[in-house]
């Protein structure tokens, strides 16, 4: 794709390599119990210019064509064989410059391994498995760049009689061919997730019955690289145990309910679980014997309602534990004169407030939808009306006397949204023969949300606040689909 320049000693053209592998692997150990083992790997090596491509193609289309020349031939003074890249005395960049001074390794890989136990306790409990399971998924990226000092020259002269031109060197002390790693474009990072988990399943169908238990505990830890801080070098670890269970009679009423019980290392010991149950409704009205004169044209007609509550821990990105106050090092130092010969003397300051009294942002959801199917099919769609109320959003408090002297915003659970909205899909279909048919698929969302902070107007210490009633602050935002 690219030209390197016979002087030079490096290639800079590009070469993308990929190696990919992947096995999957079911054993049965025994009657009921299997071993499930999936392993896959991919890695990609990339070589090329040090600059990215459209980098120096930006900048070769809006090069000036008669400012400089891409190469410059010797004069009396640079005659020696080297390359020679034009510019100016402004020091106009040269996108060929670009690519030819370095080039770049790149190496990208991602490798995703699960082992699976399953065993079938039928002998037990007719319809009970269980599941158990280790998984690793891992991916790097790293980068090193080679650069020159390359050597740049200015057009002082050209004799349009003789033919002979001169150069001018421009920074000739920051000229040279050896090759030194660029420390701008060398880059190395990891991402490590082990989960473990367990998990029973029991489903079970008897006459008009049908029912089904999960239930599951997982554990997860995170690694990552490189990192900024100690406390941000410690294992990232969440800790999960959730149920569901689920009743149905005559395929006709249905009754589902669950909870999570959930652990965040994100928050202090007496808020570090949360529990969050779900449950939900369904009537198939369809197949419910008053509605059999309605079948010629009425298919499928199905009302369900349901309510959920969830937790959420990732809202922010730092601090990461926010029961703990964190110290930092500005990047400024200050120089202090009367001390001999100079010193820096370091700065700390607080950059997060501890509050072992932040909690879980919660989403409470209810939900109403109708399912219905025309004409066997012909006509076919689905109409949900939604409510969702998020609350304990975490925020930084705005609004503090500055008597405090507090130095940053601290943050709480001082955050408040609702939302309100419709999706509706729709489909008609229709067959006219086995070669030709037609499906037209439509959707419309409508979604009203408002968000709101809640801050108590006091002179208290920030960790003896209550969550007040005073709006500080309101967006409104509506979107049509």
């Amino acid at each position: 794709m690219l030209k390197t320049d016979k002087l030079n000693d490096f290639d800079c053209n590009i070469t993308n390599n990929q190696t990919a592998f992947r096995v999957n692997l079911n054993i049965d150990l025994k009657a009921g119990i299997k071993l499930l083992i999936n392993s896959s790997a991919t890695l990609d090596k990339y070589h090329g210019p040090l600059n990215s491509m459209s980098e120096a193609y930006w900048l070769a289309f809006n090069a000036s064509p008669v400012d400089f020349a891409p190469l410059y031939p010797g004069d009396d003074t640079y005659n020696w064989p080297h390359l020679r890249f034009g510019t100016t005395p402004a020091q106009q960049v040269n996108p060929y410059m670009l690519l030819q001074q370095g080039y770049l390794e790149r190496t990208r890989y991602t490798t995703t391994n699960k082992a699976e136990y399953i065993h079938n306790l039928s002998s037990l409990i007719k319809g009970l498995e269980l599941r158990a399971s280790v998984s690793m998924v891992q991916s790097g990226y790293y980068t090193t760049g080679f650069t020159t000092g390359p050597y740049r020259y200015a057009l002082v002269n050209y004799d349009f009689e003789t033919g002979k031109h001169v150069l001018q060197a421009i920074d000739p002390f920051y000229s040279h061919r050896t090759l030194e790693v660029d420390g701008d474009n060398s880059v190395s990072t990891t991402d490590t997730q082990i989960t473990y988990e367990g998990r029973l399943l029991h489903t079970a169908a008897w006459k008009d019955h049908q029912t089904s238990l999960t239930a599951v505990f997982q554990a997860q830890e995170q690694t990552y690289t490189p990192i900024t801080s100690v406390l941000n070098g410690m294992p990232r670890r969440n800790l999960t145990f959730s149920m569901r269970g689920s009743y149905g009679y005559k395929d006709r009423y249905f009754i589902e309910g669950s909870f999570g019980y959930n652990g965040s290392e994100r928050f202090s010991e007496k808020n570090r679980m949360g529990f969050f149950p779900a449950g939900g409704l369904a009537w198939v009205v369809s197949s419910e014997p008053f509605m059999a004169s309605s079948s010629n044209w009425l298919s499928y007609l199905k009302f369900r309602a349901s309510y959920g509550k969830v937790g959420n821990d990732g809202i922010i990105a730092e601090p990461r534990f926010v029961f703990l106050p964190t110290i930092e090092t500005p990047f400024e130092l200050t120089y202090n004169d009367p001390v001999p010969f100079g010193k820096y003397i370091e700065r700390y300051r607080v950059s997060s407030y501890a509050n072992e009294n932040i909690q879980w942002e919660i989403a409470e959801q209810v939900n109403l939808g109708v399912e219905v199917k025309l004409f066997d099919g012909l006509f076919e769609f689905t109409l949900d009306a939604y409510q969702e109320i998020r609350h304990n959003i975490i925020a930084n408090r705005t609004t503090i006397p500055a008597s405090m002297g507090v130095e940053v915003a601290p943050l709480d659970n001082i955050g408040k949204a609702r939302s309100r909205g419709i999706d509706f899909s729709g489909k008609i279909q229709h067959a006219f023969s086995n070669d030709f048919w037609i499906i037209l698929n439509g959707t419309l969302t409508y979604n009203k949300t408002v968000y709101k902070e809640i801050e108590e107007a006091t002179d208290k210490p920030v960790w003896q606040r209550k969550k007040g009633n005073i709006s500080t602050d309101w967006l409104y935002s509506r979107r049509v689909i």
